[in-house]
């Protein structure tokens, strides 16, 4: 039985990204600010476009304070192959928010 092996292909510039041969791309990062609002949306727009929407994605929030952490609700709306937007909603007004994300699909 021959071995499989994984060939990376990935951007060497530490872009957020890893192209794998078979045609799948994962794409990750990170947006945040303070907010004085209890909502707020993200744009992200992705360092490679995927090949179309089917792709998926995952973001996981949480906002601060000088003593309290917590995390908050986040939605996704996939805009196109290139931008998504998430949504984040804070229990409290006020606080800084920070959202890491991943999103997997196609490159090819």
């Amino acid at each position: 039985m021959a071995k499989s092996v994984i060939h990376q292909v990935a951007n060497k510039s530490d872009s957020n990204y890893c192209k794998l041969p078979d045609g799948t791309l994962i794409q990750h990062g990170g947006v945040g600010s303070y907010t004085g609002a209890n909502r707020v949306t993200y744009t992200v727009t992705f360092p490679v476009s995927f090949v179309n929407t089917n792709y998926h994605m995952v973001a996981n929030g949480d906002y601060y304070s000088d003593s309290d952490s917590y995390e908050v609700m986040c939605t996704i709306h996939k805009d196109s192959a290139s931008q998504a937007k998430i949504h984040v909603r804070n229990p409290v007004a006020n606080y800084a928010n920070t959202v890491s994300w991943i999103a997997v699909g196609r490159w090819k």
